[in-house]
């Protein structure tokens, strides 16, 4: 890839990171959580889980699975001759999907994750990389809320809770591949 390339999927990366980061609001739904992964050589995504509010009568559960297709992406920016078959102005390739659920399931995917307790204040770390995967997970409710960034499987006095929420998050795109 040449250097202006190189240049032009750095800021594609950044407008799909933006877009990934950009939850949607909506009146009828909150936002459960949110988990974000972004791996180093594959596509990064985000799964939010959303219930309805009380007064959106009738409205079902779901979570939304949004993906930057960075590979695709990448294919584009090849070569010279690769991007002169694309739009001059690119826009991140995003790939959108729905799971619905059952208002008992966000119940018992919350609960999951309710009652883990990690500490705030680690001190010094001791790890260092640069390959890996990065997460953020982000739960909102109306008076409090707590996001949380991490790497790999560190720190280590996370790792509880991280591994419930990769967990939990890989349950549900098992159920959503299943459904296609």
């Amino acid at each position: 890839m040449t250097p202006d390339l190189q240049q032009e999927f750095q800021v594609l990366s950044e407008k799909a990171r933006q877009h990934l980061k950009d939850v949607p609001e909506s009146e009828s739904y909150w936002h459960v959580f949110s988990l974000w992964t972004y791996p180093s050589f594959a596509p990064a995504s985000r799964c939010t889980v959303h219930s309805p509010l009380p007064r959106a009568k009738g409205n079902q559960p779901f979570i939304s699975f949004t993906t930057w297709r960075s590979d695709l992406d990448l294919e584009k920016l090849r070569s010279p001759v690769e991007r002169l078959k694309y739009p001059k102005e690119l826009a991140p390739t995003i790939q959108d999907d729905v799971l619905w659920l059952e208002e008992s399931e966000v119940e018992e995917v919350e609960a999951r994750i309710r009652d883990l307790s990690i500490p705030i204040y680690l001190g010094q770390t001791t790890v260092l990389g640069c390959d890996g995967t990065g997460f953020e997970f982000r739960y909102d409710k109306l008076f409090y809320g707590i996001s949380l960034h991490w790497w790999e499987d560190q720190p280590s006095q996370w790792r509880a809770f991280t591994e419930a929420v990769v967990r939990v998050v890989k349950e549900l795109e098992d159920r959503r591949t299943q459904k296609e």
